[in-house]
């Protein structure tokens, strides 16, 4: 793996900015999680069952399917991919190796991690102003 070392040359430090965009990712997160948890809730006493006997029994065909099942299994899905993302903090990863070949990337090797290592999606080399114009869409700065 390559890494990528920041430096600057101007009066702003760049960790600091950093931190503060991770900082932020983290919270629009730990929101999305808080909401989410809210909508499985109310799905929860609307039909009287918990979520994971819900996943349970949907997952064995034992329901019809509806829009409010689909959107219930959407929510909980939703909620597993927050969590994942919350844990591993990792908000964006650009990479070159040649591990992704059969996803069939048609800007082979080259691709980007998006909020997780599963997240795998097309990109091109990024010089490093692209990365810091990114980290800069994700905090605001003084």
């Amino acid at each position: 793996m390559h890494e990528l070392k920041l430096v600057s040359k101007g009066e702003h430090l760049i960790k600091p900015i950093v931190e503060a965009a991770l900082e932020n990712k983290l919270r629009l997160i730990e929101a999305g999680i808080r909401q989410t948890e809210q909508h499985l809730k109310k799905f929860e006493e609307r039909y009287q069952l918990h979520t994971q006997d819900f996943v349970t029994n949907y997952e064995n065909d034992q329901f019809e399917e509806s829009l409010d099942f689909i959107e219930w299994i959407g929510e909980f899905k939703l909620l597993k991919r927050l969590i994942e993302k919350a844990s591993n903090r990792l908000i964006f990863r650009y990479d070159n190796t040649g591990h992704h070949r059969k996803l069939g990337i048609h800007t082979y090797p080259h691709h980007k991690h998006d909020g997780s290592e599963d997240n795998v999606v097309p990109s091109a080399a990024p010089d490093s102003f692209q990365v810091l114009k990114e980290i800069e869409s994700l905090v605001k700065l003084p």
